[in-house]
């Protein structure tokens, strides 16, 4: 391999992490943080039973995603 076909293969990696880095982290961050901000930014903040309940329901949420990841991970098995 020469020196520009090397520098070639340099860029194309580069360019390919960039790319994986863009799509993992900005495009998800500005679905699942920023969006939401500008939809609740006239809302005000729930107190009392309705935090909780928001709490809890994320908690629910989060221990289900976990689950069924472990799942995945140990049984070898699709998702549906």
């Amino acid at each position: 391999m020469g020196t520009r076909e090397t520098l070639g293969l340099v860029d194309k990696i580069v360019i390919l992490a960039l790319k994986n880095l863009l799509f993992t982290l900005v495009v998800p961050g500005s679905v699942g943080v920023y969006l939401p901000l500008i939809l609740a930014r006239t809302r005000t903040s729930a107190s009392g039973l309705g935090f909780a309940l928001a709490i809890l329901l994320f908690g629910v949420a989060a221990v289900s995603v976990r689950q069924i990841t472990l799942a995945y991970c140990t049984q070898c098995r699709p998702l549906p």
